[in-house]
């Protein structure tokens, strides 16, 4: 199952945000393909290599339990997003964000 929105469209791209509920090996990409709607780049599943030569498919976000507990969110904004959308402009802080939650209660 993959669950996705659209965040941003411009100049006849969208920009996605997708969450997983299952993990499969080419998922979003096999989803997306099947929609009508390849990955920019993805040469196998039908996608444009004109304007990426790669799979514009970032983790932007990812959350894990650390040593101690805390929860910790990474985040980064892909190095291409700013080719694609040019109202995309990364702040000094997009390199690397990490966030450290309250430590579970549990």
């Amino acid at each position: 199952i993959t669950h996705y929105c659209t965040r941003r469209y411009e100049g006849g791209l969208s920009e996605l945000r997708i969450r997983l509920a299952t993990g499969r090996t080419h998922q979003i990409r096999v989803h997306l393909s099947y929609l009508g709607h390849p990955l920019i780049g993805d040469l196998r599943y039908g996608g444009d290599v004109s304007l990426l030569h790669r799979q514009a498919l970032h983790c932007c976000c990812m959350w894990f339990q650390n040593q101690k507990g805390e929860r910790v969110c990474l985040e980064s904004m892909p190095e291409f997003l700013p080719l694609l959308f040019p109202s995309a402009r990364p702040s000094p802080s997009d390199a690397a964000l990490c966030h450290v939650a309250a430590k579970n209660s549990g």
